[in-house]
């Protein structure tokens, strides 16, 4: 049985992983950046992988945002399988579009400086596309075969990022500055422990990625891995993943109303319902009085007789 503590610190975690300062990523145009060195100490690595998760409705509207484990720790991920799953059953292009683009693009967390940013002193965690941080190894690879370091603290180098385009069409150049700025002091005793900030697992949001994803799609069963029910349940698409007072959630199909009876079924007339007529019955007799009943009068019979 779950403990109060063990509920207490699992909502710790869910609350940190929503406050979580934002990365800054290389601004359009051509912008000087000078990358620290390692938070965990000299000679170690200085970058974190990372990875997430835009989840968007079918107005191209964000509805959740999670991150990506396979992504960031090399672990299997819930919500790639999820997308995968939906890609697989989605009938229609614009769906599989959709999913397509909540796929994680994997990205690289450094700590640096944006030295001609409005903020050059201040530490900031910088995201960048793998190919743009394998261009940044290389250039580092070949100072340090020289026996220097663009990462060292004093005699480190300022990098120039180049960004042009947008989208898929995005181009980046990156080469070494001719002159270095001098770190501010106390710089190194700023640096973000990255190893903590890419700690963002939270149920309540890997819940709420889900349901989005279902949402999208509206074909995919609720992973049995993530969820904790029996397979047999999950692939049922058990409604236990949707909360009640989840705003992402998928909206539960309303039930089709009863055909409406045949016109003929019934006739309305002044809001009184009446049963249709039966079948005719045979026509009385027109007469209001039988032919043979007498009156008591003979002369009266007789002209009665005479009018039949």
């Amino acid at each position: 049985m779950t403990t109060l503590l063990e509920l207490l610190k699992k909502k710790k975690q869910d609350l940190a992983a929503g406050k979580r300062r934002k990365t800054i990523k290389p601004a359009d145009g051509t912008g000087r950046y000078r990358i620290l060195p390692s938070w965990r100490g000299e000679g170690q690595q200085f970058w974190h992988d990372f990875g997430q998760h835009f989840i968007k409705n079918s107005a191209k509207e964000i509805t959740a945002i999670y991150m990506c484990t396979d992504k960031t720790f090399g672990r299997p991920c819930t919500i790639c399988e999820a997308i995968g799953h939906g890609i697989k059953g989605a009938s229609d292009e614009f769906t599989t579009d959709l999913l397509k683009d909540a796929r994680s693009t994997g990205r690289v967390l450094t700590n640096a400086l944006h030295v001609d940013g409005p903020t050059p002193g201040e530490v900031q965690i910088l995201e960048l596309p793998p190919t743009v941080f394998a261009m940044i190894i290389e250039i580092a690879q070949e100072w340090e075969e020289a026996g220097e370091s663009i990462f060292d603290p004093v005699r480190g180098k300022d990098l120039l990022i180049g960004r042009s385009g947008a989208g898929k069409l995005t181009k980046y150049t990156v080469m070494v500055a001719a002159k270095a700025a001098v770190l501010p002091a106390g710089v190194m005793t700023k640096l973000h422990n990255l190893d903590e900030y890419v700690q963002q697992e939270s149920s309540e949001a890997a819940l709420r990625a889900l349901n989005s994803v279902r949402a999208a799609t509206g074909l995919l069963p609720a992973p049995a891995a993530s969820t904790g029910l029996p397979a047999a349940a999950a692939a049922a698409g058990a409604a236990t993943l949707v909360e009640e007072d989840d705003p992402y959630a998928a909206a539960p199909t309303p039930p089709k109303r009863a055909a409406a009876p045949p016109a003929a079924s019934v006739v309305v007339v002044d809001d009184v319902v009446a049963k249709p007529p039966r079948a005719a019955a045979a026509a009385a007799p027109a007469a209001s009085m039988p032919a043979e009943e007498s009156t008591g009068d003979s002369e009266m019979d007789e002209l009665l007789a005479g009018l039949r």
